[in-house]
């Protein structure tokens, strides 16, 4: 009637759709560019921060068995001061400077490859140059 077809209409409308689902995907495209560089930078930051800090400073730690009943508790989490021996560069584990030995009584964490567990902690019931023995 005025010049068009069907097909010339429905056509018209499916590209103006397609520009509009192309602008918004550019819409969403720029907001998470803008996004990133506006806050990904700070959360790199503060994600690095915490891992240093975490690696080298302070940790906590699960107690996966009753071993040390009654004092800590099978599932108990416990904080673990890194710093009460000595200090270390982080993630790399070169020792810095070194101010103290483990003593009578204290509680160690380590990470034990035999139990096949994450970490293990045990009172130090005796130091160098002492004889322990197994009985049982």
């Amino acid at each position: 009637m005025y010049g068009f077809n069907d097909d010339d209409r429905s056509r018209s409308t499916f590209s103006k759709q397609g520009e509009k689902d192309n602008l918004m995907v550019n819409k969403w495209q720029k907001n998470i560019i803008f996004f990133l560089r506006g806050w990904g930078f700070s959360f790199f930051i503060a994600l690095i921060i915490t891992l240093s800090f975490r690696s080298a400073i302070a940790d906590w730690n699960d107690v996966p068995s009753g071993s040390m009943k009654p004092t800590i508790l099978e599932g108990d989490r416990i904080f673990v001061n890194k710093l009460a021996y000595d200090l270390k560069i982080p993630f790399i584990g070169w020792q810095i400077a070194h101010w103290d030995d483990p003593q009578r009584g204290d509680i160690v964490i380590f990470f034990s490859q035999f139990l096949n567990q994450m970490s293990s902690s045990i009172y130090i019931y005796g130091l160098s140059g002492n004889k322990i023995t197994i009985v049982g």
